[in-house]
């Protein structure tokens, strides 16, 4: 489990099982219903796409980098309703700060606080990695034919130690 006061992560089996239990019970899938997402799906062959970092993607949106991408839930969410760019948040070498959470607020002014995480970098990866093994599931499961990838761009370290760290 999650070590953030705010966010919490998802063992793949429960990420799975609540994808499964949901379309079987509702033709949803975290609350998105198939007959919506199936839309995307569809319209994806027709698409002429774009060339993104060598890959094909047919549709150049997603989500911005901040808290909702370090939950895999979040991310196939947002591939089901059409999201093929995840601009992840970053991820740096100082993952063990005492920083008020969440780092970005934006009740009813934007503020965001630098050198912050919500999850260690353990936590974070880990969490990318189910979000995009469950991404491929869905694209195996319901992508047509001729459709496109997707793009999981990640920012890490906030400077150049912090790349360069063995962390």
């Amino acid at each position: 489990m999650s070590t953030s006061k705010v966010m919490e992560t998802t063992p793949m089996g429960a990420l799975i099982g609540r994808m499964a239990g949901e379309y079987r019970a509702k033709k949803s899938v975290y609350d998105i219903p198939e007959a919506l997402f199936r839309k995307v799906f569809e319209a994806e062959p027709d698409s002429r796409g774009f060339e993104v970092l060598g890959s094909r993607i047919l549709y150049p949106v997603g989500p911005a980098a901040g808290p909702h991408t370090q939950i895999a839930p979040n991310l196939v969410a947002s591939y089901l309703g059409g999201s093929r760019i995840f601009e992840l948040k970053t991820v740096q070498v100082n993952d063990k700060l005492e920083i008020a959470k969440p780092c970005i607020d934006a009740l009813d002014e934007g503020q965001n606080v630098e050198w912050s995480t919500e999850l260690s970098l353990v936590q974070a990866r880990e969490e990318y990695l189910r979000g995009f093994l469950a991404l491929r599931v869905l694209k195996a499961l319901f992508a047509e034919s001729g459709a496109g990838d997707f793009l999981f761009n990640m920012s890490v370290g906030y400077t150049l130690d912090g790349i360069k760290s063995p962390k």
